[in-house]
């Protein structure tokens, strides 16, 4: 009987789960290189696919327009947040630093009316951050000092072992979408920078008609034959 637990105990560790995919808008930064000239983009490239995600998840005015659904997305919106992502990124023309890639995100969220809290980790990255940022459906971006290259997370497949374990991220070179396992990625030597905007609250017009009050007293009405008029 104990073997049978013991049995089933690691057939359960061995099951993997993960996330769903997020929708990132992904960039062929080859192409980018070949109509702009400008080369090692790898920094303004997933600035832009991140702030191109939240633009059509809830952020708009965070780009002119929306992407494409295209990949590679080649469209003039992308172009120009793209261009845009240059400056607010700190691309120096060779590199873009993490601190810089953390503060122009956040400056760039609020030159656009947003509030939005973007961390960059100083130790270790934590598998268990990874996770919990992509469960709430918040892109993950990583720089991997292994690959010496900026990547935008999509998804997770957890597993028992740093083997086991996958990400599928944008890596901007082709193929565009891949999945590679957290060893290869260099969990133990890179950074990450975690975005994640303030939830916009709808604001409602107070009116008389629809406080609190209002459908009792036109209920009382109702029943006793009198009418509510609109003021003029």
């Amino acid at each position: 009987m104990k073997s049978v637990l013991l049995a089933i105990a690691i057939a359960l560790a061995m099951v993997t789960v993960g996330n769903a995919a997020l929708d990132v808008p992904a960039i062929d930064q080859d192409i980018f290189t070949a109509t702009l000239g400008y080369r090692y983009i790898c920094g303004p490239t997933v600035a832009t696919e991140l702030v191109a995600y939240w633009a059509r998840n809830g952020y708009p005015n965070l780009m002119n327009g929306q992407p494409s659904g295209e990949i590679p997305d080649t469209s003039a919106a992308m172009y120009e947040l793209f261009r845009t992502m240059l400056v607010y990124s700190g691309y120096t023309g060779t590199y873009t630093y993490p601190d810089t890639m953390r503060s122009g995100l956040a400056r760039y969220f609020a030159d656009k009316g947003y509030e939005a809290e973007v961390v960059l980790t100083r130790s270790t990255v934590k598998w268990a951050d990874i996770k919990s940022e992509l469960n709430a459906g918040r892109p993950v971006l990583i720089l991997s000092y292994d690959l010496n290259h900026w990547l935008v997370l999509t998804e997770y497949t957890d597993g028992p072992t740093i083997y086991s374990k996958y990400v599928t991220d944008l890596c901007g070179h082709i193929p565009l979408i891949r999945t590679i396992s957290l060893s290869t990625l260099g969990v133990f030597n890179m950074k990450a920078v975690y975005v994640r905007p303030k939830v916009i609250t709808p604001v409602t017009e107070i009116t008389p008609y629809n406080e609190f009050w209002y459908a009792a007293a036109k209920a009382w009405c109702d029943a006793n034959g009198w009418e509510i008029e609109k003021a003029d």
